[in-house]
């Protein structure tokens, strides 16, 4: 083996080792605000063929809205894209008795924050209560 043969040895075992770990890359794991600190959230994320970004956000220890904060009595999923312009809502995430909850939503943003609020509705059209859960998603 001669110095060219090894060095694109070993450039080619680096691009595939970047590459696996690119396609085994998990669930981005979602931050929790002290408001809930025992609350867990994990989103998975697939772009569709028509280029919209699919999720499935799981969350886990996500103490009922009601015990969060007075005055509010759901949970709301936004997607706020990073260059700008309004946060859409992805719908109401309701946790059940063992403060578990998991939504499937679509987005056509690639590039996004994503976080979890304390609403009145599951139909606001803006975020106003706090934000309880966030990530940032990258297509």
């Amino acid at each position: 083996m001669n110095a060219f043969t090894s060095s694109t040895t070993v450039f080619s075992g680096i691009i595939l080792c970047a590459l696996l770990s690119a396609c085994a890359s998990g669930p981005l794991r979602m931050s929790a605000s002290p408001a809930v600190p025992a609350a867990e959230g994990t989103v998975k994320t697939e772009r569709s063929k028509n280029q919209n970004t699919k999720l499935e956000i799981t969350v886990k220890h996500l103490a009922p809205p009601q015990k969060v904060a007075s005055g509010f009595n759901t949970y709301v999923i936004w997607a706020a894209p990073r260059n700008g312009g309004a946060a859409q809502n992805l719908g109401a995430i309701i946790v059940d008795e063992d403060l578990n909850g998991k939504v499937q939503a679509t987005t056509p943003f690639e590039d996004f924050s994503l976080f979890i609020t304390l609403e009145n509705s599951g139909q606001a059209s803006s975020p106003t209560g706090p934000r309880v859960m966030w990530t940032e998603v990258s297509g």
